[in-house]
């Protein structure tokens, strides 16, 4: 089961021979983009808004939506967390129970939480 949720005027793209495994999550408010031949490992979560600030002033008011990118043929290991405003370049791989909060160049390796990059492939 995929759990998908796209508000009204929200745009979700799903390119060409996508794989999304079971359990995962994709909320989108404003865009999210998911490159030709990419591949979501099990229970992945892509979240273009977080939804409440930190700050407990203002936690019952929504925050901007930022675009989630995903370049054509990424790899999320199961368990990767794509936060709001990141750009996952072409042929990279994020390594499972990845939290990635900026962007992966092309061609890396990242994994951690936060996700790093490790290393060209």
């Amino acid at each position: 089961m995929i759990d998908l949720v796209c508000e009204a005027g929200a745009l979700l793209e799903i390119e060409a021979s996508v794989f999304i495994n079971v359990g995962c999550t994709i909320g989108v408010t404003q865009h999210v983009r998911i490159g030709a031949g990419s591949q979501l490992g099990p229970q992945c979560m892509l979240m273009d808004n977080a939804f409440h600030h930190a700050d407990p002033a203002r936690r019952h008011v929504r925050p901007e939506s930022r675009p989630i990118v995903l370049e054509p043929n990424v790899w999320l290991g199961a368990r990767t967390i794509v936060l709001p405003g990141v750009t996952i370049g072409q042929d990279a791989v994020v390594g499972a129970g990845s939290v990635v909060n900026r962007d992966v160049p092309a061609g890396c390796l990242a994994a951690g939480v936060p996700a790093k990059v490790l290393r060209s492939l």
